[in-house]
């Protein structure tokens, strides 16, 4: 089971804030800090829906189909340019630890995960019907607890 605690979420919280710091808050640049924040939230406040929806390992590539299926869209190909390009900054030629880190959390398998989770649940109106319920159990039970309102 994963067993996240405050601590992990506060930790994921203030390397959100700091890319957001960087990057702005709308932009994609941290679409997958915010995505593994939202996980670990929800496996601390909400943890049967969470483990329903993203399933039970801690590992963010052994998301449980409809967690890969939702997020699908942030995963698109990254190409070996994009890659190298996110890696090695213009400006300083190499980022520091964490900004590598974040920039490595996509990997071609990973995204390869979430297409095929996409494509499956697309071809499949039942198990989207499924996935579409846990999305809503989860925001709902996620709304109810309110982890961080001013975050």
């Amino acid at each position: 089971m994963a067993n996240y605690n405050y601590n992990d979420c506060a930790k994921l919280t203030e390397l959100r804030r700091e890319c957001h710091e960087r990057n702005g808050i709308h932009g994609e640049d941290c679409m997958v800090l915010e995505l593994r924040e939202k996980r670990c939230v929800a496996h601390t406040l909400c943890p049967n829906e969470a483990a329903h929806y993203y399933g039970v390992s801690r590992n963010p590539s052994e998301k449980a189909l409809c967690s890969s299926w939702a997020e699908s869209f942030v995963f698109g190909v990254p190409t070996a340019e994009t890659v190298e390009s996110n890696i090695h900054d213009e400006q300083n030629n190499v980022l520091d630890s964490q900004q590598q880190n974040s920039a490595e959390m996509v990997t071609e398998l990973e995204a390869q995960r979430h297409r095929n989770a996409s494509d499956y649940v697309r071809d499949r109106p039942n198990v989207k019907s499924e996935c579409k319920d846990m999305v809503y159990h989860l925001s709902k039970c996620l709304q109810k607890n309110r982890f961080g309102k001013n975050q």
